[in-house]
């Protein structure tokens, strides 16, 4: 179903440019408004992923790959998704062994590792992945074991160098990362005692990075399996993969155009289209809900059509 993005943009420039004369930074450009106007509008499956996640202390962190939780199962019995609000007003009549009652919501606020390292002072060390991260610059903001906030701008080396904080932290807040080519690491370092605890992995696309926790009433066991909602990225390279249909995207680029020419009727039709085209590629899938399933027939009016 995927696509090189080159091939994609080549088909797109007739509808982006005029004349089909654009180049392909235009073309690029139209393409990710396309990608990110279907992404927001359709739960294509492209979109979406399947993931499992281990449970700690009836808490989990949602990884920065994904935006937000559709569909939870605790084992085999589906779990209900609720928010902070939810879970503050007090649930009256639920049975504790029923499975309305295990249900997910946020915590407050984000989170930037998956433990912290609170057995003494430590130093902050930094490791790349990929040797095209080399000088690129993470900072970190903490408390030291006074409770003072400060925070150390670090350089990534080499790698395998693991780069080291000069002042030592109680606790990480937070953490500044730009892109990277490859993922890198967080550690806790303890020189004295020569011991590394690694806090957290963050992935290429983590720019300041942060987690979504969510705790998990009714008890969780060790594993949750989610169905969730992929986070955005636009592409950069002409060989990425481009996850829509090329009939949805160019009906997506002409309701960009419409709309940069502020005829809204055209851009809600060409819209409308897109959507329907994403659909298509999706209408034999499985829905794991309780949704009637979607059909698709050839009876799509003329008029719609205006290519």
């Amino acid at each position: 179903m995927s696509e090189r993005s080159l091939d994609v943009i080549e088909e797109l420039k007739p509808f982006a440019g005029a004349s089909g004369t654009c180049n392909n930074v235009v073309a690029l450009d139209f393409l990710n408004k396309a990608r990110r106007l279907l992404w927001n509008k359709t739960d294509f499956s492209e979109t979406m992923d399947y993931i499992s996640i281990c449970c700690v202390d009836n808490c989990f962190l949602l990884p920065s790959a994904y935006k937000q939780i559709r569909l939870a199962w605790i084992g085999n019995t589906p779990a209900s998704i609720g928010d902070e609000w939810y879970v503050s007003i007090p649930q009256v009549g639920l049975n504790e062994s029923s499975s309305c009652h295990k249900r997910l919501a946020q915590i407050g606020g984000f989170h930037v590792t998956f433990q912290n390292y609170d057995e003494a002072p430590y130093q902050i060390g930094i490791q790349a992945e990929h040797p095209l991260d080399e000088g690129k610059e993470v900072t970190v903001f903490g408390i030291d074991e006074y409770g003072t906030s400060k925070k150390e701008t670090i350089t990534i080396g080499m790698p395998p160098q693991r780069v080291l904080t000069k002042q030592f932290f109680g606790d990480v807040k937070a953490v500044i990362k730009p892109l990277t080519k490859g993922r890198v690491r967080l550690y806790a370092v303890d020189k004295q005692a020569a011991q590394f605890l690694l806090l957290a992995v963050y992935q290429p696309y983590d720019k300041n990075p942060q987690f979504r926790k969510f705790s998990v009433s009714g008890g969780c066991g060790k594993q949750i399996t989610l169905l969730a909602k992929k986070t955005y990225f636009d592409i950069t390279g002409e060989d990425e993969l481009v996850e829509f249909p090329i009939e949805a995207l160019k009906f997506a680029v002409m309701a960009l155009v419409a709309q940069k020419d502020r005829d809204i009727q055209t851009y809600t039709t060409d819209l409308q289209l897109a959507v329907i085209e994403c659909g298509r590629e999706t209408a034999d899938n499985e829905i794991p809900t309780a949704s009637p399933l979607r059909l698709f027939h050839n009876d799509t009016p003329e008029h719609l059509y205006r290519y």
